[in-house]
């Protein structure tokens, strides 16, 4: 599903990425958006289209884990020595084996720059 937001001078597609919470919200605050185009005359809410549910759905706290280590070009030593555990705990996170602990979500969202609820399974 294609997802255009329009506003002033500017267009943003989204295609087929996830978008973490906090960052639509960011985004709603900043430049007040919130809905989506999902034809020519037709808006709504993203949080309701089928797609948003999905990719929250798939988006597990590892998912989130393994996708922010990547977009830093971290491997699963350097996040290690970040946090100071070992590399076989990043793997066994990322790879759902070892659950986040509130403790360690905490630790990631700050080395992230994120809220720590994104590397908690939501109730």
């Amino acid at each position: 599903m294609l997802a255009v937001v329009k506003m002033p001078h500017t267009d943003l597609s989204i295609r087929g990425e996830y978008i973490p919470e906090d960052l639509l919200e960011e985004l709603r605050i900043k430049y007040g958006v919130s809905n989506v185009m999902v034809s020519d005359d037709e808006w709504i809410d993203v949080r309701e289209t089928d797609w948003y549910r999905k990719m929250q759905q798939d988006f597990t706290p590892s998912v989130m884990l393994r996708f922010c280590r990547q977009e830093e070009h971290w491997t699963q030593k350097t996040l290690a020595e970040k946090l100071g555990i070992d590399k076989h705990v990043v793997s066994e996170m990322e790879r759902g084996v070892r659950p986040i602990s509130l403790k360690m979500a905490r630790a990631l969202g700050k080395v992230f720059g994120y809220s720590y609820k994104n590397f908690l399974p939501e109730d």
